[in-house]
Formats: C-alpha cells, sequence, structure tokens
C-alpha cells in the first residue's frame, strides 16, 4: 500500500509491502517482520519506537551471534554489513 502525505498518531504500523511518502509519525510502533520490502522517503518521525518480528528477529539475532560467537571474522561481517548500509 502507498501512504503520501499522511499524519499517523499512536498507531502500531505493520511496515512490510508498504510505501510511505511524506508521511508524519508520532508517538507511533513500527514493526518489521521482514518479509516484504519496505519504502520511506521524506518522513518525520517524533517519539517512535522500532519492534523487529519473525524473520526480521531471527536475522538480527544471526547478527547478534555472528558478532560475538564467530570471532574476528563474524565481528568483521558484521561491521561490512553495517558499513555498506550507510551508503546510498
Amino acid at each position: 500500500m502507498k501512504y503520501r502525505n499522511e499524519t499517523f498518531s499512536g498507531k502500531k504500523i505493520d511496515l512490510d509491502f508498504n510505501q510511505f511518502v511524506g508521511c508524519q509519525f508520532e508517538n507511533c510502533e513500527f514493526i518489521y517482520h521482514g518479509a516484504g520490502r519496505v519504502e520511506m522517503s521524506g518522513c518525520e518521525f517524533t517519539n517512535v519506537t522500532w519492534k523487529f518480528s519473525d524473520c526480521a528477529a531471527n536475522t538480527l539475532s544471526f547478527m547478534r551471534a555472528m558478532y560475538h560467537g564467530a570471532g574476528e571474522g563474524g565481528r568483521e561481517l558484521v561491521d561490512r554489513v553495517f558499513e555498506n548500509l550507510k551508503q546510498p
């Protein structure tokens, strides 16, 4: 679903399969399940929280395990992933 120039206040918002353009979010909880693409551009956020569930939570658990349990190679992998995320 595509949302454009909308204001969300006090909502729980499932992010998967949604596009948000120029939206404002106040006191919202974002939930990302890792099931589908999410697009956000030109949005503003005030007092929001983020929750990772299902596949997204599994991916973060894997990254944490690699960073803390796979030695220097695991730490390097996670560091490279985050450096790549910072690239446009």
